[in-house]
């Protein structure tokens, strides 16, 4: 298991005794969402120091599942920040993205 600081998930990473709560109706999963009558998958946000932590471990030889399983993402969305940030010195690392339309110099 990995490392993970403490404080990294704020106060909702504290463990509740589901069982102990009665006549409370089943949690759904935190992934799926009904959108416009579909069922929808929906990630995790992560800011960008957890971004560099997944960068940071995978440098350090770190399996993909074994970071996923810490940071509750699937493999896949690990493979997918490895293979956008892989080539990324440490310290450029800016995530999300920046959204918009992307600025262009005026014709000259």
């Amino acid at each position: 298991m990995l490392d993970i600081p403490s404080g990294f998930y704020g106060d909702d990473s504290k463990s509740v005794n589901k069982k102990a709560a009665v006549g409370r109706q089943p949690r759904r999963s935190p992934r799926w969402r009904h959108i416009g009558g579909r069922r929808v998958r929906v990630m995790k946000k992560l800011d960008q120091s957890k971004v560099e932590y997944i960068i940071a471990e995978k440098r350090k030889g770190t399996k993909n599942a074994d970071i996923a399983e810490a940071m509750h993402i699937t493999v896949r969305y690990v493979q997918k920040l490895w293979a956008r940030f892989k080539n990324t010195p440490k310290g450029m690392i800016v995530f999300p993205a920046p959204m918009g339309r992307p600025r262009r110099s005026p014709p000259t």
